[in-house]
């Protein structure tokens, strides 16, 4: 009897006069068939604009008597997680992944779950053969330097090699991507990297989950700093490469005074 009480009182709720149901659909193809009706361009950025819209119009809750969250959204997998060590404008920040892309959000505090009106994509996986063309993923903790946020992050391909990667984000806003390299830093090459039947786990993986670097206590590294990589390799031994950060980034970013006017996305 007690279910059935709080049944009827939610079917009550959600049929109440003038209010209407939202169904917040994160797929894709049904934003791209509502952007087709109006002309707006079928891009991740205004899907993700669309998506926020959904909750942050004024005065939406009044208008609300329930919300329907499809199962793709309900259901998502999230892994790769790791924080960055610095609060921006008082609210943690968090890489993670949902398939395939990698995915940044935001929340005042670390319980879980965090809140979802911050959370949107950061950077696509790629396409075709690429080596980041399946999925890609966050690795250690973000690194920071004169130039930005230092990633290590790792790709897939459709072959399933695994493979790392870098990005370079801005310090104030790390939303905004300045740099992604445009091909891997470290791929298996090597016999343990490769893997061999029956030895190890899986083949054809690097994959990072930490980096720090060489010199202790130094809060903001530049171009001549050295970084120790370590990352598993076909998920049964462990590696260390080593790169300075010129090594990493390409010259034309390692600027003192690179600023990414206006919090735009920068072409990588």
């Amino acid at each position: 009897m007690k279910n059935t009480s709080i049944l009827e009182k939610t079917a009550n709720a959600l049929v109440a006069p003038r209010k209407g149901i939202l169904a917040a659909d994160e797929s894709a193809g049904t934003c791209d068939k509502r952007f087709d009706e109006h002309g707006i361009p079928k891009t991740e950025e205004m899907r993700r604009k669309w998506r926020g819209l959904l909750f942050s119009t004024s005065g939406v809750q009044t208008m609300l008597s329930g919300v329907i969250l499809y199962d793709e959204t309900f259901r998502q997998k999230a892994d790769d997680g790791t924080l960055f060590p610095e609060r921006f404008n008082g609210k943690y920040a968090m890489l993670h992944r949902v398939d395939p892309h990698i995915w940044i959000t935001f929340s005042t505090h670390l319980r879980c779950p965090w809140p979802r009106l911050e959370h949107k994509i950061l950077a696509d996986s790629t396409y075709g053969m690429l080596w980041d063309g399946k999925k890609i993923g966050g690795g250690s903790p973000p690194i920071k330097t004169k130039y930005g946020w230092l990633l290590i992050t790792h790709g897939v391909d459709y072959l399933r090699f695994y493979r790392l990667g870098v990005f370079l984000l801005d310090l104030a806003d790390p939303t905004v991507v300045i740099y992604r390299s445009p091909n891997a830093i470290l791929e298996p090459k090597e016999k343990y990297e490769e893997g061999e039947p029956g030895r190890d786990w899986v083949p054809n993986v690097v994959f990072t989950c930490g980096a720090v670097p060489r010199e202790e206590g130094k809060d903001i590294l530049s171009a001549e700093d050295e970084i120790l990589v370590y990352y598993g390799a076909a998920d049964s031994v462990i590696g260390m490469a080593t790169a300075k950060v010129s090594d990493l980034i390409p010259s034309q970013y390692l600027n003192d005074s690179l600023q990414n006017i206006g919090g735009n996305r920068l072409p990588y």
